[in-house]
């Protein structure tokens, strides 16, 4: 779910991968590969953060839902689950005016 609207990665191509042990992250903003870095720590609960997000840059003919991705990626400050499933399948991400940026779900 990016900006209230509901998103299907079979449509969309877009597919993020969190590699908590190495702090990165990498997967598909669309049409482009993205990798990026994660920072995280234990000590600061909920706090998350993607600094220098880069992607490859192949010319699509729709970038819109990409270009989303990307900027919304870059607001994000903060976590935590969403719903009450046990274990957590929903990550909600949070701007730091506390607007909801995106719904990550589990794959």
């Amino acid at each position: 779910e990016l900006d209230g609207k509901t998103l299907n990665p079979a449509e969309t191509n877009q597919v993020i991968e969190f590699d908590v042990a190495r702090h990165s992250l990498s997967g598909k903003a669309g049409c482009n590969r993205m990798m990026g870095q994660i920072e995280y720590s234990d000590s600061h609960k909920h706090i998350i953060k993607f600094p220098q997000v880069a992607t490859t840059r192949m010319a699509c003919p729709d970038m819109s839902g990409e270009r989303e991705l990307l900027e919304a990626l870059d607001k994000v400050v903060r976590f935590e689950a969403e719903g009450d499933t046990k274990p957590v399948d929903k990550i909600a991400l949070y701007g730091i005016d506390n607007t909801k940026l995106m719904v990550l779900e589990k794959k």
